[in-house]
């Protein structure tokens, strides 16, 4: 189970990403990759290790997108690797509520007036609303289907 803290650390940056406009197809897509990559470097360990985060180019990508990386070397043969793959979406279909798309609390307060909030989570693609990343879930001593103990040793 998350802690306070953790959970709190998760919500934070989970907002900040909401709040950047990251358009698919557009010259705002690839700001989330730079939102990201200094969301890792600011982190201790990689201002330690500069050299265990980066990009790399998506090959003959006429948008110019990047992945995010990262390693954090464990005690011994243990390494985690991340790396990131992230969607970006529009907000036309926000309608009327486009202003909102970026700022969940907002949006869902909006929704919740108009009574459309119960559409918003069951699945509809409202930005912030969404969280399809709640179907699957860490909790600290799972082991991660390799088998392997989701904690780092330092």
């Amino acid at each position: 189970m998350l802690t306070e803290k953790e959970r709190g650390i998760i919500e934070s940056v989970f907002y900040r990403l909401v709040a950047v406009r990251s358009d698919t197809n557009t010259y705002y897509e690839p700001i989330i990759e730079d939102v990201i990559l200094n969301w890792f470097r600011q982190r201790d360990y990689f201002l330690e290790n500069p050299r265990y985060v980066g990009t790399e180019p998506l090959r003959e990508d006429p948008n110019k997108r990047e992945v995010v990386w990262s390693l954090v070397k464990g005690a011994g043969k243990e390494t985690i690797v991340l790396i990131n793959h992230h969607d970006a979406v529009g907000v036309e279909e926000y309608g009327k509520l486009q202003d909102l798309a970026f700022r969940p609390m907002d949006l869902k307060a909006a929704l919740k007036k108009s009574g459309k909030e119960k559409r918003g989570a069951e699945g509809s693609r409202f930005r912030g609303l969404d969280l399809r990343s709640g179907n699957g879930r860490y909790e600290s001593g799972s082991r991660f289907t390799d088998g392997s103990n989701g904690t780092l040793q330092s």
